[in-house]
């Protein structure tokens, strides 16, 4: 696990990808998501399966979250590279195509924490466990997002349909947005539960000015 507060040179973070035997092309859009969470949030990063957790998540990740949440990073970041975006959540209306996607452990159903991402106060609680409290306290503002679902404005790719038959398969689904966030990004968070396996994300970057 690498903790984001001190977070490697893309280099590190490359070999640490390429070790694993996953595709180059996620080294550089992972870096660049990851660089925008660092130093601001409290996650931890798993370059053996791609997925960010809260630093003070106590249970294991199950294995097999592990591989839903690597296929989903993997499966997101495809399907914005055909689109020529940055993100499957902020479509081509985000001015940038340097991030990528990552998928987000939030907890499993029998954790203590986990019915805070089922009360009215889920998107604040959604933002506590990613440790970006402080960019609202800097005057980021959040946004919550009742469609939640990834764009519509997406060219049809088999890693896209993947990703909708991942999403559509969660229970209790919301998103959310956090606009003003450093250098102009605006962040992107789609959440839900998995009946199997627990609290599951994707998070992505987006530039609008």
């Amino acid at each position: 696990m690498l903790l984001l507060d001190t977070l490697p040179s893309a280099h590190i973070i490359a070999s640490a990808l390429q070790s694993q035997n996953h595709p180059a092309e996620l080294a550089d859009p992972t870096y660049k998501t990851l660089s925008v969470l660092s130093p601001d949030s409290g996650l931890c990063f798993n370059p053996a399966h791609l997925y960010l957790v809260p630093a003070h998540t106590e249970a294991p990740v199950p294995s097999t979250a592990q591989a839903e949440l690597q296929s989903l990073t993997i499966d997101a970041q495809q399907a914005a590279a055909v689109s020529s975006c940055s993100s499957i959540l902020a479509g081509t209306s985000s001015e940038s195509d340097e991030y990528g996607d990552i998928a987000v452990w939030l907890g499993g159903t029998d954790d203590a924490t986990s019915g805070v991402f089922e009360g009215d106060n889920r998107e604040n609680a959604v933002i506590t466990a990613l440790g970006l409290a402080g960019w609202l306290e800097k005057g980021a503002k959040m946004v919550k997002d009742a469609d939640g679902t990834v764009a519509k404005s997406l060219m049809p790719s088999p890693a896209l349909e993947r990703v909708d038959t991942r999403v559509t398969g969660w229970e209790k689904t919301f998103a959310l947005r956090v606009e003003g966030g450093p250098g102009s990004v605006v962040l992107f968070v789609l959440a839900g539960l998995s009946r199997a396996t627990g609290w599951q994300a994707l998070l992505g970057i987006g530039v609008w000015t």
